[in-house]
Parts: structure tokens; sequence; C-alpha cells
């Protein structure tokens, strides 16, 4: 499975039986993702500046991952919502959310998704 497959069916599930806990799970795989995401890019101008990808593909090659960190985003901004409906008094910005990302519970989940979702390193790379 993908990150962005779990991320979206964490978020359905969340969503569908109004699951303030596995909502709040939510936030900090969208955060790996965006951080994949930021990897693949440099491996991609990696792979541009030597010459083995061509601009064409390279286009396709970050729509793509742009795409899949899109689908997060939106994910985590459902599960918020599940939050902030059954706690009027969450913020989705702002102190009380830099507060959150930097309580022991979520950089443990960050951690976990972090360690699970890693990228291959080719031989190139080495």
């Amino acid at each position: 499975k993908s990150a962005v497959e779990d991320t979206l069916n964490m978020c359905i599930r969340a969503f569908s039986d109004n699951n303030v806990d596995l909502a709040e799970q939510v936030e900090p795989l969208a955060e790996v993702i965006s951080s994949l995401r930021n990897t693949l890019k440099k491996r991609h101008v990696k792979r541009m500046q030597s010459g083995t990808c061509s601009v064409k593909s390279g286009f396709a090659f970050t729509d793509c991952i742009n795409a899949l960190d899109k689908i997060a985003d939106h994910c985590q901004g459902v599960a918020a919502s599940v939050i902030q409906m059954n706690n009027p008094e969450y913020e989705l910005h702002g102190p009380a959310h830099e507060k959150r990302k930097s309580e022991e519970e979520y950089k443990e989940l960050y951690s976990e998704y972090n360690q699970q979702y890693v990228l291959s390193v080719s031989k190139s790379e080495l």
C-alpha cells in the first residue's frame, strides 16, 4: 500500500465514522507525504541535470507527485473538519496548531509513518 492510499482510507473512515482519534492520525501522514514529495523532486532535478530524464517526462512526473500531495492535503482538511465538528475550539492554523505538532504523540506518529514509507535508493544515487 502507498502512503497516499493509506491517508485516503484513513480519512474516509474518520469521516464516515466521525472518528476523531483516526482523524488526528491523518495530518502526520500527510506531512510525511509532503516530505516524500520534496525528496522525489530533488532526485528528479538530479536526474534531469545528469541527462537521464527528459524535460517532457519530468513534467509528467512532477505533476503526478504534486497531485498525490494535494490528495493528502485534502484528506488533512477533511480530517481537521471531523476534529473541529467534535471540538469547536480546535484551531486549524496558528499557535495552537503549531503546539499540537510539537506534542509527543504527533512526533511519534510522524516518526512511525516516516519509517514505514521509506523511499528506496537506486545504485546511481549512492
